[in-house]
């Protein structure tokens, strides 16, 4: 008798199932890509960058307009979101981001007016912050106790550059 190699059966049932699994995973990409589950792209400056989602912050809305209250994410990239289900971000609320050692970087979109009191306060990894025309108010402790090298992105001749020179901050144009 011949020493025949079996060889395994694929069966047309197992190919059907790993296609249609396959299928799913990639309508279901398409899908929450198209939703902005994973951020919309949007402009800081000269940066563009993903969105975070908008779950990963906590808000109180007003008349349309959006105030951040707490940021719950250990994200080290926060690109902030423009709008939170429709409504304008407006405010970065007083202690929002306090104390948050994860964030080296934050952009803030265009449209936000106020970052108020001690937004940032003691973010010791905070090295970068990107700072729109838009704001047009900063509270005074809201980049206190930052890292070593922590800068100012912004507009020359913008708020937040006047803002800076004031308080001794670090302040680079955004080009």
């Amino acid at each position: 008798m011949e020493n025949v190699e079996k060889k395994p059966k694929i069966s047309f049932m197992s190919i059907s199932i790993a296609l249609i699994v396959l299928l799913v995973i990639i309508v279901g990409t398409v899908v929450a890509f198209i939703s902005g589950f994973f951020g919309d792209e949007i402009k800081y400056g000269s940066t563009k960058a993903k969105a975070l989602p908008q779950n990963n912050f906590s808000i109180e809305t007003d008349d349309g307009n959006v105030k951040i209250i707490s940021f719950n994410s250990e994200a080290s990239t926060v690109a902030i979101p423009k709008k939170f289900e429709g409504d304008k971000l407006k405010v970065i609320g007083e202690e929002s981001f306090r104390e948050n050692n994860s964030i080296y970087k934050v952009l803030i979109p265009d449209g936000v007016e106020v970052i108020e009191d001690k937004a940032f306060y003691y973010c010791v990894n905070l090295q970068y912050v990107y700072i729109p025309d838009s704001v047009t108010e900063i509270g005074l402790n809201s980049f206190m106790g930052n890292g070593d090298n922590f800068t100012v992105y912004g507009e020359k001749d913008s708020y937040a550059e006047e803002f800076c020179k004031k308080h001794s901050i670090q302040f680079k144009e955004d080009k």
